[in-house]
């Protein structure tokens, strides 16, 4: 998995661990070598001049370890730069080649954990690591060389603490792993928490939760501080301490037996002065180990980590390591068809979404599906868009299953627009041409770009802004309202000029003039595939709103994850309404929806002709109330006319509600009029 990345880089860090060799066996041996020589010098057997050229000679060998210490370090921050480069691009390949479900898992900071930091980690430590244990390594062994020819007894008392040390680097190794997990898994929250609460600002905002998140970011962040705490306490108080003591201990007893070898001529000065050096040297050296074990078991976790994000193999999306190629036609007819297709989200096992659906359409024909919220229809068009595959069933497409199909090539001939949509930080432009090829980009012209705007009615707005296309939408189109991001999403998918087209709730953030224009534009769009010289393509609407399924061949009502209805609309208007004991609708789900929706909007043509009836019967009573009064002038005087005489405000009020407080009981005043209900005319 790292060898693409490492194979590379390899020549030039052996070249560094080469150098970085040659200085920790040279370096510190040339350094202490010159305290012997001023023994010689003591006992005469070396002159001034001899030793002025030794001290140059060896000042000089001391350069050249120096020089290889630090190209060695030069080259080594160099093959980690480029390794980091590669590491970061082949993880951030394999993530976005992954399948849906790996995004329902893993939230978007978890990732972003992964891409940044552990790569940055591992690249850093992946190189630094061994060279300083080499560095130690060849020092040490330098040092217990000299030692050694020195005095065995010297030799013994240096190499008496390993084996505590190797039984404390279990203990430390095994502690750190522990309080690392930990601590990783706190990091990972906190990444992911935050960047989800900065992404939903405007929510967080909203709801006056910006304290609550604060403190709810620094109780994490105290708590892995804490950790952070614990664990340099015991690594440094418990652990490394006592073993300092010891090496220290080792150091002054070095000393004190090198005296007594001095006193017994065995050593000259020099030579115990030089091995207390050695032996100071080792004590620093065991020392840096142990700074260099944490790290080691801390790159571990990385390292893992990052290994997993790079064996990752989608099952779904197209991959380097996909054995048989997959069909890419230039052109699809649009016919589809769902067999018993069942499918359950990946990230919710337990809960069913589809059951044994089943469903056909033709190229050329249109298709809406209705229904309640959560019953399937927008799952259905995630499956048709290969975000996931069913658990059982199958969906074929021109007469072969879905699955035989290139899947970027599938997506290229389909155009989708969500009832979320999403736009890019980048200018309209962009955002409209968006998944476009680049070669097709590049050669799309303004009047291209144009004329899908103005079908998609966003040509006014975009041109109200000072640099029209170039204008910047804002993280997820935030300068943009609703309807405008719809609009957007609109023309690029007319754009595309697809073969199938999704529409889940395309109009739903559009007013109602609006919606009738982007309507027609969409349905222009249908046309020009169906009048083509070969007609192909199709289109399936998803929508709450039944007024965007007035041109539909076919409506298909879905309920529970099931199909309850199918047919036009004339015919599911024909069903009868049924309920069970429980009052869940059985059948004339599409008719109860449609008659719901209607009521709750108004029937104005049957409104105003109730209002017609009523004003004609009102005209009727005043011209017979007037034909009473004067309806003998030699009467006037009478005094039954006086009873005839009734003003028309004297009149009993119509009633113009079916039931209220004030008519319960019975009213023989009441006039008999046609009945309007307030409920119909609710607006």
């Amino acid at each position: 998995m790292l060898y693409p990345a490492l194979w590379p880089v390899m020549p030039t860090y052996a070249v560094a661990m080469l150098l970085m060799i040659f200085d920790a066996s040279n370096g510190t041996v040339v350094y202490h070598s010159m305290k012997t020589l001023l023994d010689q010098v003591g006992e005469g057997k070396v002159t001034v001049d001899e030793l002025r050229s030794t001290t140059l000679q060896t000042y000089v060998k001391f350069i050249f370890c120096v020089f290889a210490h630090m190209t060695s370090w030069a080259f080594t921050h160099k093959v980690t730069a480029d390794f980091r480069l590669k590491i970061r691009n082949q993880v951030m390949e394999n993530m976005v080649r992954q399948d849906m479900r790996f995004f329902d898992v893993n939230p978007s900071g978890l990732l972003q954990e992964r891409l940044n930091n552990d790569a940055e980690q591992l690249s850093s430590r992946i190189f630094h690591l061994p060279i300083r244990l080499t560095d130690c390594f060849f020092r040490m062994l330098a040092c217990i060389y000299v030692l050694y020819s020195l005095e065995r007894r010297l030799f013994v008392v240096v190499v008496i603490p390993i084996p505590i040390i190797a039984l404390s680097t279990h203990f430390i190794i095994k502690f750190m792993r522990k309080l690392g997990q930990r601590q990783r898994k706190i990091g990972e929250n906190v990444a992911a928490n935050t960047m989800e609460v900065l992404k939903e600002i405007r929510t967080v905002r909203e709801f006056v939760m910006e304290n609550e998140e604060a403190d709810k970011f620094a109780a994490n962040s105290a708590y892995r501080c804490q950790i952070e705490q614990y664990a340099s306490g015991m690594q440094h108080i418990i652990l490394i301490a006592p073993l300092c003591c010891l090496f220290e201990g080792m150091r002054f007893y070095c000393t004190y037996l090198g005296g007594t070898f001095v006193a017994a001529g065995k050593l000259t000065p020099g030579q115990a002065v030089m091995a207390a050096g050695l032996a100071g040297d080792m004590t620093h050296i065991i020392r840096s180990c142990f700074d260099i074990i944490p790290e080691i078991v801390n790159t571990l976790q990385p390292l893992g980590r990052v290994c997993d994000m790079l064996s990752y193999i989608p099952t779904i999306e197209p991959h380097p390591n996909q054995k048989a190629p997959k069909l890419k036609p230039t052109k699809f007819q649009g016919a589809i068809e769902f067999r018993n297709v069942n499918f359950t989200f990946p990230s919710e096992p337990l809960k069913q979404v589809l059951f044994d659906v089943s469903w056909k359409i033709a190229p050329g024909e249109k298709v809406g599906f209705v229904g309640g919220t959560g019953c399937g229809k927008s799952t259905s068009l995630y499956l048709l868009e290969r975000w996931y595959n069913p658990q059982r069933g199958s969906i074929m497409l021109d007469g072969l299953p879905i699955t035989d199909y290139d899947v970027h090539c599938l997506r290229r001939h389909m155009s989708v627009v969500a009832q979320t949509t999403s736009l890019f930080s980048t200018t309209l432009r962009e955002n409209i041409t968006y998944g476009l090829p680049c070669e097709i980009r590049e050669a799309l012209t303004d009047g291209e770009i144009e004329d899908a705007m103005h079908k998609a009615n966003c040509w006014n707005f975009i041109n109200a802004f000072p640099k029209k296309l170039e204008t910047y939408a804002g993280e997820r189109g935030v300068k943009l309202s609703g309807g405008e991001r719809q609009r957007i999403a609109i023309a690029r998918a007319i754009i595309r000029k697809p073969t199938i087209i999704l529409l889940d709730e395309a109009t739903s953030a559009l007013d109602s003039k609006a919606e009738v224009v982007v309507q027609k534009a969409l349905d222009n769009m249908v046309d020009e595939h169906v009048q083509s010289e070969a007609a192909s393509g199709c289109t399936i609407v998803v929508a709450h709103r039944l007024s965007t399924l007035a041109t539909c061949n076919r409506i298909i009502a879905m309920d529970k994850g099931r199909i309850v209805e199918s047919g036009s609309h004339q015919e599911l208007m024909e069903i009868d309404i049924t309920r069970d004991v429980k009052g869940n609708t059985v059948s004339g789900v599409y008719r109860e929806l449609y008659q719901t929706q209607h009521r709750e909007s108004g029937d104005v043509d049957k409104l105003k002709k109730e209002c017609l009836a009523l004003k004609t019967q009102l005209f009727t009573l005043k011209q017979e109330t007037l034909a009473n009064q004067c309806h003998d002038v030699n009467l006037t005087k009478s005094p039954l006319c006086t009873v005839k005489r009734v003003a028309l405000a004297d009149l009993p009020k119509p009633c113009m509600v079916r039931s209220t407080s004030e008519n319960v009981g019975g009213n023989e005043n009441i006039v008999d009029l046609p009945i309007i209900s307030l409920e119909r005319a609710k607006t």
